[in-house]
């Protein structure tokens, strides 16, 4: 179950940079890209990437664990 998981899990990242990495090199798709567009393009896919990677967590009762005595309270 783990390779099955962690192959999804892995999947979702591609689902949302694909985009963005396939119209970095295409001078026929829309306007040129700049720099601050591909910057910008590549914090909403991390940020949709981790959303969604929560959500799937959530759907599949996987509890969130962070291990240390950091997050202990006192």
């Amino acid at each position: 179950m783990a390779y099955t998981v962690g192959s999804a899990f892995y999947g979702i990242y591609f689902i949302y940079s694909f985009p963005m990495f396939f119209l970095l090199d295409e001078p026929g798709y829309g306007r040129k890209k700049t720099l601050y567009s591909t910057l910008v393009d590549a914090c909403g896919a991390g940020m949709l990437i981790l959303t969604s990677l929560d959500i799937v967590r959530l759907c599949l009762g996987i509890p969130l664990t962070i291990p240390g005595t950091l997050w202990e309270l006192l």
